[in-house]
């Protein structure tokens, strides 16, 4: 054998390793020709490859078992529920209704019937298996997979699906007002699981009625029967009534609440009898009192036709004094407006005038020579602000100093200072220049 057969080998192993141990109900299988479990039968689809099931449903399922080599013993015989997930399922409201103990001697046949109702909650695709054991020594045994014409049976269990209607009402349907009546109503169980309790509710507003009954336990598919009674109120308006009937149901016992209703209300109608009669002898009455009053009526007939004719004076009377307050009214507002109209008019008048009496005339604009006197102020101002040279004193011509006698004398004779020259100052005048001077050395050349 190879690597990739041996490969092969441990995968398919691993893969069968959880349905072997899922089916593995026997520690060792004895041999069929020993011990034999020959049949697992549901007699409603006997013939059918998929079983199907309600929730909650009530079964029945035969098993047909045989000893074939062993002597005289009891043995036990066990249903199991496999899921899709190859886990054994609690599929039995009550456990030990898939157990049950048989004697078989040896070469005997024998049938078990298991009757046992569905746990809620179940639903999706199983299968079915029994197990038979030698109930004091576990080593016998065997077991077998449900089959249908030599096939493996599928067993499918429908989801819960509750519905619960009213099927029929039986009362009079017609009645005298102030009359009690009397409904008997029948409620059935057309889902596939059990309701503990189911509510019936009867219903009419014009008479304000609602009355409610509870039923405890309705089975799959079964019906049961609850009264009513209605009390026709004695002022009943209308000729025909409706009165509605529907079920509540899905009671949870946590909340106290129904928490499904049927779809639709059963409706019965009640023809209320009498009415017209009683219309009639009102009618009776209320024309014999008519026929009394007729004095009484023609005398008041008089007395308003009187004061009708006195209204009508009266009315003329108001009306003409309404019409003069009407025509006194109107005066102020219409001279008022013709006021307001008349001065509307003289202001577009005297407006329009302004407007267009003539075109402006252009005044032309001459440059304007300055006066004299304002040049000069121009002038003394520009004077002002230049900077002004301080006058210079004109310097006198030196002296001509006429030649000194010699004199003998031991003090020299100082000789005189140079003039310092001034600077040229800004004038409009003409600075007049100066004589040269002579030097006070009559030696010194000039």
């Amino acid at each position: 054998m190879g690597k990739r057969d041996m490969i092969f080998l441990m995968l398919l192993l691993l893969t069968l390793a959880p349905l072997t141990a899922a089916y593995d109900f026997c520690e060792e299988i004895t041999p069929r020709g020993e011990l034999e479990i020959k049949e697992i039968t549901y007699q409603k689809q006997a013939d059918d490859e998929v079983w199907t099931w309600e929730p909650v449903e009530n079964l029945n399922i035969e098993v047909s078992v045989e000893n074939k080599n062993f002597t005289e013993r009891d043995f036990t015989v066990e249903l199991f529920l496999i899921n899709e997930n190859s886990d054994i399922e609690e599929f039995a409201s009550d456990i030990e209704n898939t157990t049950k103990t048989i004697s078989l001697d040896k070469d005997q046949t024998k049938t078990l019937d298991f009757s046992l109702q569905l746990k809620e909650g179940l639903s999706g695709t199983y299968s079915l298996h029994a197990k038979l054991t030698d109930t004091n020594n576990e080593s016998i045994c065997t077991t077998l997979e449900a089959a249908s014409v030599g096939d493996e049976a599928t067993i499918e269990i429908k989801p819960e699906e509750k519905i619960i209607i009213v099927r029929k009402i039986d009362g009079p349907t017609s009645a005298e007002t102030g009359s009690s009546l009397t409904y008997t109503v029948e409620v059935i169980n057309l889902g596939n699981t059990v309701e503990e309790r189911v509510m019936v509710v009867m219903y009419n507003s014009n008479f304000g009625v609602r009355q409610e009954r509870e039923i405890i336990s309705l089975g799959v598919e079964e019906s049961k029967s609850i009264t009513f009674s209605l009390a026709v109120p004695e002022d009943a308006a209308a000729q025909e009534e409706t009165i509605l009937f529907h079920t509540e149901y899905d009671y949870q016992n946590e909340t106290g609440f129904y928490y499904q209703s049927s779809n639709k209300d059963k409706i019965f109608l009640l023809q209320i009898e009498g009415l017209t009669n009683q219309t009639e002898n009102l009618t009776e009455t209320n024309q014999t009192t008519i026929e009394t009053n007729q004095p009484t009526i023609e005398t008041n007939q008089t007395m308003t036709e009187t004061n009708q004719s006195i209204t009508e004076t009266t009315q003329s009377q108001v009306s003409t004094t309404e019409e003069t307050t009407e025509d006194e009214s109107e005066i102020p507002y219409f001279w008022t407006i013709v006021t307001i109209i008349f001065f509307a008019i003289i202001i577009t008048i005297i407006f329009l005038f302004l407007k267009y009496k003539g075109t402006p005339k252009i005044e032309t604009i001459t440059e304007e020579k300055p006066t004299t006197a304002a040049s000069d102020y121009v002038k003394n101002i520009q004077k002002k602000s230049a900077p002004v040279a301080k006058p210079v004193r004109p310097v006198q011509p030196a002296r001509t100093v006429q030649p000194l006698k010699s004199v003998q004398s031991s003090r020299p004779v100082r000789a005189a200072r140079p003039v310092r020259p001034l600077s040229p100052v800004k004038s409009t005048r003409p600075i007049r220049p100066t004589r040269p001077t002579s030097p006070t050395d009559p030696n010194k050349p000039f």
